[in-house]
């Protein structure tokens, strides 16, 4: 196989999660956000909400995920966006 056609790492990681039953929902979830990277990124360029792109890659199956799920990997790691930091409680 020529360089230009070697499997990158990410790939070869996404491909493993999602062909393994046992995975994490997690792991499942960011694998499905890394393979699909360049539609959701282009439906988000045109003016589609996270939403709606969800809706329909759900639709097809490409996506099992909960929004929520969903939502929150496309803002980690395709927008950038980062969690807002947990808040802890204080015990009265």
């Amino acid at each position: 196989m020529e360089d230009s056609q070697r499997e990158t790492l990410t790939q070869m990681l996404c491909r493993e999660i999602l062909s393994n039953p046992n995975a994490s929902p997690r792991a499942r979830n960011v694998a499905v956000i890394r393979t699909y990277r360049a539609d959701i990124e282009a439906a988000l360029a045109d003016g589609w909400s996270i939403l709606e792109t969800w809706r329909v890659m759900s639709a097809d199956g490409r996506v099992t995920s909960a929004y929520q799920s969903f939502r929150k990997c496309v803002n980690r790691f395709i927008l950038g966006k980062q969690p807002p930091p947990r808040r802890r409680v204080k015990n009265a």
